[in-house]
């Protein structure tokens, strides 16, 4: 069984209002001091903006995958100084989720470890601060990650008539669920030979829901009390 996330609409425990404290700067600086003229000339990066820009594709990509400027650019693996190292929450609260939505995602230690017991070594972490107005960290330890598991496993020709919809005009197909009730949701169908073995994934094709996880990780979550994401079942086939 699989179950597709919705990524929050709304600030609240899983999506707070915030800033990454220092983060362009680092890289504005790397941009203008340390980084290579050939790899500027890769990325067409004549600006630090255009290279701020690069790094903010990284997080929810797939490393080896192509975007399109003026030629095809190839998405290197994050590089230790692109990670932010801080999120600061425009006003104090009492808690936050388990999984939290920014420049990828961010996952508590808990959430963190569950995912690392099923599935050791596949994804990409670095340490997070996650802290309030005044700079105080919460007690919580965080960690950004980057998934780094991506399938095409949506299957159209097997869901529901009417859960989905395809984007016009694209040169890859581009498919997003019609609403976030448990209906649409139990009509899209996923492959399970696609994703067997996988706890926790990106959809290459399906941009709603594009993050998806595996009845073993939804039950694990459930028992350890962590708040993420609202989630519904999905249909397998």
């Amino acid at each position: 069984m699989v179950w597709g996330l919705e990524e929050p609409t709304g600030t609240g425990i899983c999506f707070p209002d915030g800033e990454y404290p220092g983060w362009k700067d680092q890289l504005e600086i790397y941009f203008r001091t340390e980084m290579p003229e050939e790899e500027k000339a890769r990325i067409g990066a004549r600006f630090p903006q255009n290279y701020v820009t690069h790094v903010s594709r990284k997080f929810e990509r797939e490393v080896g995958s192509t975007y399109y400027s003026d030629k095809d650019i190839v998405l290197d693996p994050l590089l230790p100084h692109e990670c932010p190292g801080e999120y600061r929450a425009e006003r104090t609260m009492k808690e936050l989720g388990a999984l939290i939505d920014g420049h990828g995602v961010y996952v508590s230690e808990p959430l963190k470890d569950i995912i690392e017991a099923l599935e050791p070594g596949v994804h990409f972490y670095w340490p997070m601060r996650m802290t309030g107005p005044k700079g105080v960290e919460y007690p919580v330890r965080y960690y950004g990650m980057q998934v780094r598991r991506f399938f095409h496993s949506f299957r159209p020709e097997l869901s529901e008539p009417g859960s989905w919809r395809e984007a016009p005009n694209q040169s890859t197909p581009r498919y997003t669920a019609r609403g976030d009730t448990k209906a649409v949701y139990a009509g899209l169908a996923i492959s399970e030979a696609e994703v067997a073995g996988a706890h926790i994934w990106r959809e290459r094709h399906l941009q709603r829901p594009n993050l998806l996880i595996s009845d073993t990780l939804q039950a694990e979550i459930k028992k350890a009390g962590l708040k993420v994401w609202k989630h519904n079942r999905m249909k397998s086939v």
